[in-house]
């Protein structure tokens, strides 16, 4: 019973259908027809590698069935990294590689190039690091390009950190704080830590609990509320203590 689920599950990855080849990159331009077709066979790889994975899940540890899905599944992953080649290959390619290696972390796990690359595939993670790699940087005019690419990813595509890397830019801005910092908390803050970003919501609450120009403590408990209800105990007792605070 167990290898028949097995063979329903290849007989569904051998009958999938084909996908869009439309493809956007950021900035409004249309993917060329090389990155929609790069598109198309990159999401039939990531198809394939979660159907192995379900596979895998399907079978008995250990079995050769489970031993040949889990190195099909890492053959398909070597695909999508070969085929973005360092950031030189389809864009398309790349923001799958990126999707398929990211672990939610803000962790690089691939060169700036392979980021920047699949940023043009429509990877708004890949934007976000992109973006903040550039507004590390001291050239002002590359600094102000990493800026536009975040904003970008924290308004557009709802990146909670890219907001967040944005805020921290402006607020660090301390010679314009005062008109910099009711922007960085309303454009960004605000909309970041509705997304649920507990450290997002703690640079919230931070801000509203120490700026004189925007002090609410009420407004910083509720951020703490947010921070507290994305997993972070020590945001929830935060909120107590202002709560209290006469």
């Amino acid at each position: 019973m167990r290898f028949a689920v097995l063979w329903m599950f290849v007989g569904v990855i051998g009958c999938s259908k084909g996908r869009d080849n439309s493809a956007a990159v950021p900035g409004g331009q249309v993917a060329t027809a090389r990155d929609a077709r790069s598109l198309d066979a990159a999401a039939r790889l990531q198809d394939a590698a979660s159907a192995d994975a379900r596979i895998v899940d399907a079978v008995v540890p250990g079995s050769d069935a489970a031993t040949a899905a889990a190195t099909k599944n890492i053959d398909a992953g070597s695909e999508l990294e070969q085929r973005c080649a360092d950031g030189k290959g389809p864009a398309a390619a790349c923001a799958a590689w990126v999707k398929r290696i990211d672990d939610g972390s803000d962790t690089d796990f691939v060169s700036s190039s392979v980021y920047e690359r699949a940023c043009q595939g429509g990877s708004v993670v890949a934007c976000r690091k992109h973006g903040k790699s550039l507004l590390d940087e001291l050239d002002q005019p590359i600094s102000d390009e990493g800026h536009k690419i975040l904003d970008q990813a924290c308004r557009n595509g709802h990146d909670a950190l890219a907001c967040l890397y944005v805020a921290r830019q402006m607020m660090a801005e301390s010679n314009d704080l005062k008109g910099r910092l009711p922007t960085a908390v309303e454009r960004y803050l605000e909309p970041g830590c509705a997304l649920g970003n507990a450290k997002v919501c703690n640079e919230l609450g931070f801000a509203y609990a120490t700026y004189a120009q925007i002090k609410d403590l009420a407004k910083a408990a509720t951020a703490y509320d947010g921070a507290c209800k994305a997993g972070d105990t020590a945001a929830c007792d935060k909120a107590e203590k202002l709560r209290a605070t006469p």
